[in-house]
């Protein structure tokens, strides 16, 4: 049963990118708390320029905005990539920061940062480390949060979080990550050629998510204004038995579907979440298992 409040429909939030894959779980898991929610479309609205952003803040008058807004285009470095982020991942971040003069009624922003930030820095990845990110989408979030940073330091009215989410998966999940194309595999009887080898990666249900980026909104005593927050449930999953996650009966129709091609770099990506514990201590995530079956099963 899904509460309602009164309460809830006096707050206005923004979603930019709430068209995407963790946009749109955020806007639906909202809504049906009786929020009052806008969100952009990239598709409709160019957040690099500075006058359409503005003019969405000035109609909107949002108390919260969840800024998503960005290309997310995962490991990959070169020249053009590095042009194309910063058109569509830095500068929007910028265009809000110039913009937020023309919010009165704003109290918080939730930006979304990557795992990638951390790029070859040591294992398991924590908040005070220095970022040595190695692709274009890590480096255009870098120089995002930076400039949130310089910006927003001496603003007293507005309290903000960056936020640094493991790899999100769920239901309609991104067909070009590793679990969403897997699951895509099944639901489809397609086989798919994916990497298999013995790199550790860090998985975030994007239920446990939406149930996060609500108690950022509501509570007033957390004091976490201007901090990075690693977002992660520790579960540190281990992609060469990632199968072992699965049913019997679902291992074995993998094995037809599945081509394994060995990677030539092993990177691992996994985060602490010794903050977030700090921080949400009564938080508890979904079992990794249990929210892969909840995918799985919501999926067909």
């Amino acid at each position: 049963m899904i509460l309602k409040s009164k309460y809830n429909s006096k707050i206005k939030i923004l979603i930019t990118g709430g068209y995407g894959f963790v946009g749109s779980h955020i806007f639906n898991f909202l809504k049906k708390k009786n929020y009052k929610i806008y969100r952009h479309s990239s598709k409709i609205h160019d957040l690099s320029n500075v006058k359409i952003f503005k003019n969405i803040l000035i109609r909107c008058q949002p108390d919260v905005i969840v800024h998503l807004a960005a290309r997310t285009v995962p490991a990959i470095r070169t020249k053009k990539e590095n042009q194309l982020q910063y058109q569509n991942t830095t500068l929007p971040t910028i265009n809000l920061v110039n913009s937020l003069k023309y919010c009165y009624k704003l109290k918080k922003i939730i930006f979304f940062g990557t795992i990638e930030e951390y790029g070859l820095a040591k294992l398991p990845f924590s908040e005070r480390q220095k970022l040595k990110p190695v692709s274009s989408y890590g480096l255009a979030k870098v120089k995002a949060l930076q400039y949130v940073k310089k910006k927003i330091k001496n603003n007293n009215k507005i309290n903000y979080v960056w936020l640094r989410p493991s790899l999100i998966f769920g239901k309609n999940d991104n067909k070009k990550r590793f679990l969403g194309s897997l699951l895509n595999s099944l639901y489809c009887n397609k086989k798919i050629k994916v990497s298999l080898d013995y790199q550790i990666r860090d998985f975030l249900y994007v239920n446990d998510l939406c149930r996060l980026i609500e108690l950022l909104i509501i509570k007033k005593n957390i004091k976490i204004n201007g901090n990075v927050l690693n977002i992660t449930s520790e579960n540190w999953i281990n992609l060469n038995y990632i199968f072992s996650y699965f049913s019997k009966k679902i291992q074995k129709k993998f094995k037809k579907l599945i081509i394994n091609v060995p990677s030539k770099k092993y990177l691992d990506y996994y985060s602490s979440g010794d903050l977030f514990k700090l921080y949400f201590k009564k938080f508890k995530f979904t079992k990794f298992k249990l929210a892969l079956s909840q995918t799985f099963k919501n999926s067909h």
